[in-house]
């Protein structure tokens, strides 16, 4: 059309409604992961759907490991426990044997016993800094990777 001049860019107002991505994390899909560290837990989830509760464990490596919690709620400590044996490639589970909370004078530390598949017995410990299931989580991967380093 004559007379009227071909615009480009967002458009008169837009870049306000659009707002720069500056500051703001990588999406997880793109995050570099640094692969001369040995990866440590990251998160544990207590997933609760219709069909169930499952646990899920994640490692810095982005590894992911799910334990379906089969029983009420005293069943999700050993899920915890499997979940984490999982992504350190400890099959079978472990059998959590104890878990004991101790109140020190520094800090609260979450200690657990487990007997491995081929009956080694193993402890790891955790400080309390967050909820128990990712505490407990910590705490088995320490007694897992006491034994299997």
């Amino acid at each position: 059309m004559p007379g009227f001049p071909k615009r480009s860019g967002l458009g008169r107002g837009l870049e306000s409604l659009i707002p720069d991505a500056v500051g703001e994390p990588a999406p997880a899909h793109l995050v570099s992961i640094d692969l001369t560290k040995q990866p440590v837990l990251e998160m544990i989830a207590i997933e609760e759907s219709a069909s169930g509760v499952t646990v899920r464990a994640v490692d810095t490596a982005r590894n992911v490991a799910e334990a379906k919690v089969i029983g009420g709620a005293s069943s999700i400590n050993p899920m915890i426990v499997a979940a984490v044996a999982e992504l350190l490639g400890e099959l079978p589970a472990p059998r959590l044997v104890s878990v004991e909370l101790r109140d020190t004078e520094a800090a609260a530390v979450l200690v657990v016993t487990l007997e491995l598949g081929d009956a080694t017995i193993a402890a790891g410990a955790a400080v309390v800094q967050g909820g128990m299931p990712f505490t407990l989580g910590k705490a088995a991967w320490a007694a897992i990777k006491s034994v299997r380093n």
